[in-house]
């Protein structure tokens, strides 16, 4: 199985390379108990409040954040 794993940061954190380790950790232990044997792309955007009201409101017309 081939898998890409995208990690976008838009908040400043020393504890970047940490918090990637942790979060391809994660989705690759995920993946394997749910048995998904296809290839995937999974992206993941870690932010803020502020960066994921835009988001939401953008993308979902929600005027918060979630």
């Amino acid at each position: 199985m081939k898998n890409k794993i995208n990690i976008q940061f838009a908040c400043f954190s020393f504890k970047r390379p940490l918090l990637s380790r942790i979060i391809k950790n994660c989705i690759t232990a995920t993946l394997r108990e749910e048995h998904i044997t296809a290839d995937c792309e999974i992206n993941v955007l870690v932010t803020d409040d502020r960066g994921i009201h835009e988001v939401n409101l953008s993308c979902r017309d929600i005027d918060r954040p979630t």
